[in-house]
């Protein structure tokens, strides 16, 4: 005999079937955080600032390293409100972002009510916003010198041979200005 499942046919059928505990983890915020911090509009994309993000990681890091010289959990988290505040306030106040970082620091502020949300947001800096951050620091905002060491290093490598790659590449994945780009270096070859 063939037993069939119940199938939720809706989605208040699949919400009302998953376990309660999952749909209030604190880790689920770890997501939110991070987009929090990201967010140009609402918030000023204070992630922007990798230094000062990575300065703020670092003073709570060590704030929750000391947790347990708090007498209470109100006391820990006013103190990492208080740093996380005080970090963006520092850093943006002459800016036309203040409006944007008070906000920020008031919906952060109203997310961390536990010694585990404050270790999430912790975690959402150092191993989310972070690299994120880092990483678009070293991408070059300029097309066309990115562009021309691409083609001039296929050229230089490869020579006259690379140019079927160089196109392929072109075709797929580069600014349509490094057409000249790639004539003008190939002629050396000639």
């Amino acid at each position: 005999m063939i037993v069939k499942k119940k199938v939720p046919q809706s989605l208040t059928d699949i919400q009302q079937s998953i376990d309660p505990t999952i749909l209030s983890n604190p880790w689920d915020n770890v997501y939110w955080f991070a987009r929090m911090l990201i967010n140009t509009d609402k918030y000023g994309g204070v992630a922007s600032d990798a230094k000062g993000i990575e300065k703020l990681t670092l003073e709570l890091q060590t704030l929750y390293k000391g947790r347990e010289k708090f007498s209470d959990t109100k006391s820990f988290v006013g103190v990492a409100v208080e740093l996380i505040s005080s970090s963006f306030l520092n850093r943006w106040k002459n800016t036309n972002k203040i409006g944007q970082v008070n906000k920020l620091i008031e919906d952060i502020g109203s997310e961390l009510k536990s010694v585990k949300e404050v270790l999430v947001f912790i975690i959402a800096c150092d191993k989310i916003v972070l690299p994120i951050s880092r990483a678009l620091n070293h991408i070059p905002s300029d097309d066309r010198v990115f562009g021309e060491a691409i083609v001039t290093s296929f050229l230089k490598t490869k020579g006259p041979i690379a140019l079927p790659d160089i196109i392929n590449l072109w075709d797929d994945d580069l600014p349509p200005f490094i057409g000249p780009i790639i004539t003008s270096r190939f002629r050396v070859f000639l």
